[in-house]
């Protein structure tokens, strides 16, 4: 009899990121993450990371650290750095999509973060890396069909997958709340939703990323998909095109994606005025909103500051003293 294949390691890495206002709710991230820790199914062959990717609210990165520990789960966490924000330059009030695109990948850092998760599993041994954002949630019998078929895979064998895509189920499109996923017809409820933009695993060998200068909010994980040739809607989205120069191809790597049947369910996102149809304008607002926030929230401060007696005093102030100080890498917090 032959000998077992041996269980690959796999990495689900959760990026944890800022509620936006009019697009999620005021705690939807600390929500879903409590509602995933109580529920999800945790196999041991699994190892789970929660990256809390610059939060800028203290006290909901306070309440975020305080679950992943009381859970005992590894996280890890990428800062906020308030003068990073502040070295870009205050937008202003009436600001659009590309005015803040660099605040956008600064504070949202989406891609980057997608990325960071690929390097974090690489660089501890996994053999599958899955890139989920925090909303992100399987169901018990998908994931172990999952886990199934990756220990039967041969990934050094010719046009072995390197990539995974599963396509999403939003909560929200029939009115579902999280609850609905411990009833007993859930994964029929979830199979009937409409399949939305998939997201996606990475094995040790795939060596395509996302692209790091297509910032939130305008294809960013659809630009890849468009790459691993993963077919639906955002197959025909372009909005990354304002970012970059070209359309990237790869016919070699698009026969290393394989497409899955379970999906990966999208849960409720707190917020009633969130709508796949008109996320686009929602998730400028919660922009405007979130980063001259930030910046009226330090002017507040600036009493401290020894030359600092008027606003835009404290702000070129406060710039500059923010020049000076080295920048911080990525750190771990502890599991």
């Amino acid at each position: 009899m032959p000998a077992a294949a041996a269980a690959p390691r796999v990495l689900m890495a959760r990026m944890l990121g800022n509620d936006l206002a009019g697009l999620h709710g005021e705690a939807q991230t600390l929500d879903n993450l409590r509602f995933t820790l109580m529920h999800e199914a945790s196999p041991p062959e699994v190892t789970e990371v929660f990256v809390l990717n610059r939060i800028v609210d203290a006290e909901k990165r306070r309440q975020l650290r305080a679950l992943l520990d009381a859970y005992g789960v590894e996280h890890a966490e990428i800062p906020y750095e308030p003068e990073a924000l502040l070295r870009l330059g205050r937008p202003a009030a009436d600001a659009g999509a590309r005015a803040l695109r660099a605040h956008n990948l600064y504070a949202v850092n989406n891609n980057a973060c997608r990325n960071w998760c690929i390097d974090y599993g690489r660089a501890n041994g996994f053999d599958w890396t899955f890139v989920l954002d925090s909303n992100s949630f399987f169901l018990a019998d998908d994931l172990r069909a999952i886990l199934r078929d990756l220990r039967a895979l041969d990934p050094a064998a010719e046009g072995a997958p390197h990539y995974l895509a599963f396509h999403q189920a939003r909560l929200k499109d029939r009115r579902m709340q999280n609850e609905d996923l411990l009833r007993a017809d859930a994964p029929a409820r979830v199979r009937a939703l409409p399949s939305r933009e998939p997201q996606l695993a990475f094995h040790r060998r795939a060596d395509v990323r996302f692209h790091p200068k297509i910032p939130y909010g305008s294809s960013p994980k659809a630009e890849l998909l468009q790459v691993l040739g993963v077919q639906g809607e955002w197959a025909t989205w372009g909005a990354h095109l304002e970012y970059v120069s070209a359309r990237r191809t790869s016919a070699a790597t698009r026969a290393r994606v394989a497409v899955r049947a379970e999906r990966a369910v999208r849960l409720h996102p707190q917020h009633e005025g969130n709508d796949f149809r008109t996320n686009k304008k929602n998730r400028e607002r919660g922009l405007l909103q979130l980063v001259p926030g930030e910046w009226r929230a330090w002017e507040r401060r600036c009493q401290w500051l020894p030359d600092a007696s008027a606003a835009g005093t404290c702000t070129r102030a406060w710039a500059a003293w923010a020049r000076a100080r080295p920048r911080p890498r990525p750190r771990r917090c502890r599991s």
